[in-house]
């Protein structure tokens, strides 16, 4: 004759699993709003009847183990990147159940809001500063310059002092944006302030020196003479 006791067990135990399989078709897990555009926040909601606490993923709960209360909400500041939450629900028999909620977001294009150079005109070789202003990317590219970032890349926002011996062209950039922005360095004309020969005439061979001066130039080049002078000697 069965043991009434374990009869009673039996039929208890079954009766919890058909109410638990009437409480998994109660659960509600969503997650609002389904969509953004570039950030934002996201509202999760939970009921699960029937089950003291959940693990929502990848959050991490106030509970034990990470485990929040068995309904609730949760707010998730700026949200930028697409993600997928998950509710775990572990049944009666061991098994585990899953309720997925999407949030789909849709980044804003890169915009260069500004990109500049100081001076934009140099009499001379000198320093000129780069600033610039990028959104909707954490990292922006100049060519020809190795930033900070990784793979050589700069913050979104920023400036940087480089050195221009001659003109040139400076480009920004961000995702599938480019800007240039050229500076020019306008040498002064170079001018010859002296330039003399000594003795003036010479009877048969001899000796000659030849003197000059010659500003906003670094070196000359003097016909008939093979070296290259200074610009003053």
């Amino acid at each position: 004759m069965p043991d009434e006791a374990a009869v009673a067990a039996a039929a208890a135990e079954k009766a919890a699993q058909e109410a638990e399989q009437a409480n998994v078709k109660k659960i509600i897990f969503t997650a609002t709003p389904e969509r953004i555009t570039g950030q934002g926040d996201v509202t999760l909601n939970w009921d699960a009847p029937g089950w003291q606490n959940v693990t929502i993923l990848p959050l991490t709960g106030p509970l034990l183990n990470g485990r929040f209360d068995g309904n609730g909400t949760k707010i998730i500041e700026k949200v930028n990147t697409t993600r997928t939450y998950t509710l775990l629900l572990r049944l009666r028999d061991g098994t585990t159940i899953k309720r997925f909620a999407k949030v789909t977001v849709t980044p804003l294009p890169v915009k260069i809001n500004a990109f500049t150079l100081s001076p934009a005109q140099l009499s001379a070789p000198g320093p000129v500063t780069l600033t610039w202003d990028v959104a909707n990317t954490p990292s922006v590219r100049l060519a020809g310059l190795k930033g900070p970032l990784a793979n050589g890349q700069w913050p979104a926002r920023g400036s940087t002092t480089v050195q221009a011996t001659a003109t040139r062209t400076f480009s920004l950039i961000a995702g599938p944006q480019r800007l240039d922005q050229t500076v020019r360095v306008t040498l002064p004309t170079p001018v010859v302030q002296a330039f003399s020969v000594s003795p003036a005439q010479v009877t048969g061979r001899g000796n000659a020196v030849l003197s000059w001066n010659v500003t906003n130039a670094s070196a000359v080049r003097i016909d008939g003479v093979r070296e290259i002078g200074r610009a003053h000697v």
